[in-house]
């Protein structure tokens, strides 16, 4: 007995089964040509959906270009701007306020050894340091 494929509805028939092949070669080619429709119907409107995503694309990509060269970037952190800062900037500024915090421990260490008394025991003054007006 003849059966039919799951997807499409092509018949096939059993090996020892004799069957009528223009009508099976009809019905199938019928079946085939419906699903090659079918095929070119959604391979169309995917390429419509291709197209649509790639003018999208490209119309985000040049806002953000847009965006991406009106931004106007600080090389140091600026007091009252709101302009991103370099990530050289943010570098240069870390080392600059590290070689500050290095040099005010290094002259209270030697503030510290200044105040021992000849007789050995130790005068305890609290410094404070300003450093750029902070």
């Amino acid at each position: 007995m003849s059966s039919e494929t799951a997807n499409i509805g092509l018949v096939l028939p059993e090996l020892s089964e004799a069957f009528d092949l223009e009508r099976h070669w009809n019905h199938n080619s019928k079946i085939i040509d419906a699903e090659i429709g079918v095929l070119k119907q959604t391979t169309a409107e995917h390429t419509q959906d291709i197209e649509g995503l790639k003018q999208t694309t490209t119309a985000q990509g040049q806002q953000i270009a847009g965006k991406q060269d009106a931004l106007t970037f600080d090389s140091t952190p600026t007091s009252g701007s709101s302009n991103p800062v370099s990530s050289d900037g943010i570098y240069a500024d870390q080392q600059r306020q590290d070689a500050e915090i290095d040099a005010v421990v290094e002259l209270g260490a030697k503030n510290r050894l200044r105040n021992i008394n000849p007789s050995g025991s130790m005068e305890i003054r609290t410094v404070q340091f300003t450093v750029n007006g902070n």
